[in-house]
């Protein structure tokens, strides 16, 4: 593990670069995916903490090669003071009997210590008590941080927008995004936006050559049916195939079926939006990836948005690739008519 005084030195010059100290507060420190554990030495270095490290690196799901959730540091609670108390993601883990009818908790706390800054509390008697709790409550964690972590990365890709792109896009599709000019539509077409980033041209440079590619694709609501997991993966192996078919070997883009998809449902009702992460795969071809779609219904407009994002990066890390396009869809926002 880094050493945390490094760490901190150097990717302080890292944030230092892309946010302004606003007020009395100053910025964050630490990297995506960083989280700075705040607990006894003796616990993290015990089997107590081989138990956190287990919970909170947990893989991302339908990425290859495996990567953890988080990149996680410590930090004994004496020690946490100066930069350190800057952290961009902290869990303190506070066990002992300070109060007589203490029950196991969790809160949370926003911009404590610096700007944009979440700090995560778990308090309990015992340890048996902190890891029942942790046991129970660890993915909500996990996804608490990273849709922090999300909105962090929309801050920083709306500073780097193309306004032209923007008002195309709201006038034409009627919803408002995020879109980084380094993206290039390729198709505009009804119904269908497809945007698109290469990193390298050279193809036969697998470590340098990575795609990342955003599908949005509107639809009719006309029942809650349309919303099932069959019929989303369904309806997204439909538009694939019509804009990735390529005659000249009858290869198309669609959904891996061989690996069970991951759902979480945020929000219900006429504000409904779910996230799906799985696999895709090129049909006829050895190739593959990650995929994250955002499903939202429009109430308003009586239509379903839905937004699939992919990388193709033979065998580079792609859990901040993936971070990027979550950031990028999830700014989608329907304009009412």
């Amino acid at each position: 593990m880094k050493a945390l005084t490094f760490l901190l030195f150097v990717l302080g010059l890292y944030s230092c670069s892309d946010y302004e100290n606003r007020g009395e507060l100053k910025a964050y420190l630490g990297d995506f995916g960083d989280v700075l554990v705040v607990t006894d030495q003796h616990l993290w270095e015990g089997d107590f903490g081989d138990s956190i490290k287990i919970l909170f690196t947990d893989y991302v799901p339908a990425i290859m090669p495996a990567q953890g959730q988080f990149d996680l540091e410590f930090s004994a609670p004496e020690n946490f003071k100066g930069s350190a108390k800057r952290f961009r993601n902290v869990l303190h883990i506070d066990i002992g009997d300070k109060l007589n009818n203490q029950e196991p908790t969790i809160t949370t706390s926003k911009s404590e210590h610096a700007l944009d800054q979440i700090v995560i509390y778990a308090k309990a008697k015992t340890e048996e008590d902190m890891l029942n709790l942790l046991s129970k409550r660890y993915k909500d964690i996990i996804n608490k941080v990273n849709d922090e972590e999300m909105k962090r990365k929309q801050k920083l890709l709306s500073f780097r927008q193309d306004s032209s792109v923007l008002e195309a896009i709201e006038r034409k599709k009627g919803y408002a995004m995020v879109v980084p000019s380094s993206y290039k539509v390729l198709i505009d077409s009804g119904n269908v936006l497809w945007i698109n980033k290469v990193s390298s041209i050279r193809q036969d440079d697998l470590e340098k050559y990575t795609v990342k590619d955003l599908v949005i694709s509107t639809y009719d609501y006309e029942s809650e049916e349309m919303l099932t997991l069959e019929n989303i993966l369904m309806k997204k192996n439909e538009v694939l195939r019509s804009i990735t078919f390529d005659d000249s070997d009858n290869t198309f883009i669609r959904h891996q079926e061989k690996h069970e998809p991951t759902v979480r449902i945020l929000s219900g009702g006429n504000d409904y939006k779910m996230e799906i992460r799985s696999l895709w795969t090129k049909e006829g071809a050895f190739q593959g990836g990650p995929s994250i779609q955002y499903i939202q219904l429009d109430y308003d407009n009586r239509r379903i948005i839905h937004a699939d994002a992919r990388v193709y990066a033979p065998g580079n890390y792609k859990r901040e690739m993936i971070r990027e396009l979550e950031a990028i869809i999830k700014s989608i926002t329907p304009i009412k008519e």
